[in-house]
């Protein structure tokens, strides 16, 4: 029986959104701009401390007027890191949002715990969704760095998942002689961080579905003929071809890309990469005989140096070494 479905996504896109301060009541109004000065005015009496009237000078140093403020301005910012996202079917007579609200909280919490990580190090987020069926809401964790850490990738592992799961049911006051609390607290749920969705936090609701999975076993469902195909199609010559197919005969993961330009701080192409793993910042160059000649090894060799130095881990698969640059792939991607 299916418990549930991860799906592990690689360098996964993030945008955060800042609505603004909340509201006592009703949702966020966002932030207002001054376009006279360019000041950002937070507060209750930013904005009419600020303008100018008839009657009164403003603090804007340019006098604005009520039609110099843009109102209702959302702040974005995007990020690249490792996504886990959790598709978990609501349990019979259990309202759906306290159930994932919960469900979400309680796996941050259990990551933080398991892998020792800091609670800024990790974020998370409920997805609708209209697939059919009884799920409502895809549970979205992604790692807060760039590049993350490592921890959401691995919890397809043997017994990572496991270790995840156990955790939460320990945090959730499983077997906790006393019986714990009544629907949550600062030592299971509750934090500084969570606090606007106190009210929907109730350990009751997730702790019943977390012991019924018992001991649960990952099975990994990965296609990838399609990546295979069109990295396939971007080869250029028979040497890329047969590497290509020596990585997926190896069960190594495939590149992210093929033929890929990789430039530098100012925009400035460098080299042209044959494979290119995004995960780790992986360069595959495929180095058939053309390469042999000395004015090309030595225009190779600055170009990689410079490709190191901009944080690039540059690994070099050779016509006649082929084994061998597979190798070192091996131990870079894995």
């Amino acid at each position: 029986t299916t418990a549930f479905t991860l799906i592990i996504e690689h360098n996964g896109e993030v945008l955060l959104v800042n609505q603004g301060p909340r509201e006592q009541e009703g949702d966020p109004q966002g932030f207002t701009l001054c376009r006279k000065c360019y000041r950002w005015l937070v507060g209750d009496n930013a904005r009419d401390e600020h303008l100018s009237t008839p009657r009164k000078k403003g603090d804007c140093p340019r006098h604005a007027i009520e039609g110099d403020l843009e109102r209702a301005l959302w702040l974005t910012h995007t990020i690249r890191s490792d996504l886990a996202v959790f598709a978990v079917a609501l349990p019979d007579d259990i309202e759906p949002e306290p159930f994932y609200t919960t469900l979400l909280h309680t796996l941050l919490r259990a990551l933080m715990v398991a892998f020792n990580l800091d609670e800024r190090e990790v974020g998370g987020f409920l997805a609708p969704t209209a697939e059919a069926g009884r799920v409502f809401y895809r549970l979205v964790l992604y790692e807060t760095t760039a590049g993350g850490n490592g921890v959401l990738a691995a919890l397809n592992e043997a017994g990572r998942m496991q270790m995840l799961l156990d955790r939460a049911r320990e945090l959730l006051h499983d077997h906790d002689p006393a019986g714990g609390c009544e629907r949550a607290c600062y030592e299971c749920l509750l934090s500084f961080y969570n606090q606007r969705v106190h009210d929907l936090l109730d350990r009751t609701l997730v702790l019943p579905w977390l012991q019924a999975l018992g001991q649960v076993t990952v099975t990994p469902l990965q296609d990838d003929n399609a990546a295979f195909t069109a990295l396939f199609a971007q080869c250029q010559s028979d040497l890329e071809l047969n590497v290509l197919q020596a990585i997926r005969d190896r069960s190594l993961p495939l590149p992210d890309q093929a033929q890929v330009t990789l430039r530098d701080k100012e925009g400035t192409p460098v080299a042209s990469a044959d494979f290119y793993y995004e995960r780790g910042r992986i360069v595959v160059f495929v180095d058939g005989s053309p390469h042999y000649l000395d004015y090309v090894q030595s225009a190779d060799e600055r170009k990689r140096r410079q490709l190191k130095a901009l944080g690039y881990r540059v690994v070099v698969i050779e016509a006649a070494a082929i084994e061998k640059g597979l190798n070192e792939l091996a131990d870079r991607v894995k």
